[in-house]
């Protein structure tokens, strides 16, 4: 089994125009709505591959909801950390007369280092141990710098828990 951690994971909406003009009305195609961030894009790949993969990820507001929402429709595992900020989205535009895509990517809200502990807390007692780990996506505002490191240190081998001053 894969695990997948994603700190700062988003709600995608995309949609397309035929030309960007500034300072006008545009009326844009349908709108597309999918999970994203990181860890997450990837378990969506995973289960298009045909593999399962759980993910990891804090989710807070009406944002954390529809993500929860959204993997729950695509059948792909998950465990949502409860997070006091709502989950961050993303929109992307396609202009089609040239092909050209516009990425505006919003930050996402700060988490707090209970929120991150708890996070890892599952990725240890996820039965059966995965036997991968991808963190993966942007580290959200208030994260520890070296997380990415920190989760690949498995300090479980001589103590039994994780070392969490390594990680703040």
């Amino acid at each position: 089994m894969i695990c997948t951690i994603t700190l700062n994971p988003t709600i995608d909406k995309s949609s397309s125009v035929d030309r960007l003009y500034p300072e006008r009305k545009l009326r844009c195609n349908a709108l597309l709505t999918e999970p994203g961030g990181g860890g997450v894009n990837i378990s969506k790949a995973l289960k298009e591959l045909g593999a399962n993969s759980h993910a990891i990820f804090p989710a807070g507001g009406a944002n954390g909801h529809l993500l929860k929402e959204l993997l729950s429709e695509a059948g792909i595992a998950f465990s949502a950390i409860p997070a006091r900020g709502a989950t961050r989205e993303s929109f992307n535009i396609t202009e089609r007369s040239t092909g050209a895509q516009y990425r505006f990517i919003m930050p996402g809200p700060s988490i707090q280092e209970i929120t991150v502990i708890r996070c890892t807390d599952k990725l240890e007692a996820i039965q059966p141990t995965p036997h991968y780990m991808v963190a993966s996506g942007s580290l959200p505002p208030g994260a520890p710098p070296i997380f990415f490191r920190a989760c690949c240190t498995d300090s479980t081998k001589t103590t039994g828990k994780t070392d969490r001053g390594h990680v703040w």
